[in-house]
């Protein structure tokens, strides 16, 4: 099963986008920050990828790259592709995460806690049960990697360094 990802334009779905209860990014930390941005570009689908590849490098620098590249590649074929149901991913420029980007950030920030319990219920909501184990370590890794490439570069992740062209 191959998950269908569903675009939440503003026009679209306007009454979700500004519904009160639904973080912003901006509240996000800088590193989730980054992973949401990714997720949202390769939303887009594989042409990002060469983007998302140097949007990394430019926020983390380019030897941490390739490991937190890779990680996150991982995660989202895993994600996309055992998904339950289809995810709507918003537009990289919506200003509050969807219910199912709150479910990931969920999931990552249960991982990077080492909520390992936590991490496994929220990866069954996403995934299928068999997948949901596996999920947690891709998603552990995924967060490990991106977390210590943040924590490489000199200057912190300012609001849209990682998104260079928007």
């Amino acid at each position: 099963m191959t998950l269908a990802l569903v675009s939440t334009a503003p026009a679209a779905d306007a009454v979700s986008q500004t519904a009160p209860d639904l973080p912003e990014v901006a509240d996000l930390n800088a590193c989730d920050q980054l992973l949401l941005w990714c997720l949202r570009r390769r939303h887009e689908g594989d042409d990002s990828r060469r983007m998302i590849r140097y949007g990394i490098g430019y926020a983390c620098g380019a030897l941490a790259a390739d490991q937190a590249y890779g990680s996150f590649e991982r995660c989202y074929s895993l994600i996309t592709g055992h998904c339950r149901r289809s995810l709507k991913i918003g537009c990289v420029a919506d200003a509050c995460l969807s219910r199912d980007e709150c479910a990931l950030m969920a999931l990552i920030d249960s991982a990077r806690r080492r909520q390992t319990e936590l991490a496994q219920r929220r990866s069954e909501w996403l995934i299928r049960s068999e997948m949901a184990a596996l999920c947690c370590r891709e998603v552990r890794q995924m967060v490990a990697a991106f977390d210590q490439a943040a924590m490489r570069t000199a200057e912190p992740v300012e609001d849209g360094a990682a998104s260079p062209t928007g």
